[in-house]
């Protein structure tokens, strides 16, 4: 995989987050999500991460109990 320099990144969009600075201590690329939040990540996960975590949801609706094939539920 080419390493990419993350000067070259400055700017760029995806999904959600904008880069706007990179902290050479971390290797991280500072990012601002369209919901105004910041977020760091690692600069290989760039164009994988979609956003800071606003985007989640808080939790699965399609999730019952979890126990479908315990001896219980059969």
């Amino acid at each position: 995989m080419k390493k990419v320099d993350p000067k070259e990144l400055f700017g760029k969009t995806y999904e959600n987050l904008t880069v706007i600075g990179y902290n050479p201590t971390t290797d991280k690329l500072i990012c601002k999500c369209k919901c105004g939040n910041t977020h760091e990540l690692i600069r290989f996960n760039f164009g994988r991460t979609k956003s800071c975590g606003c985007m989640k949801p808080s939790h699965n609706l399609n999730y019952k109990h979890g126990e479908t094939y315990t001896r219980l539920y059969g």
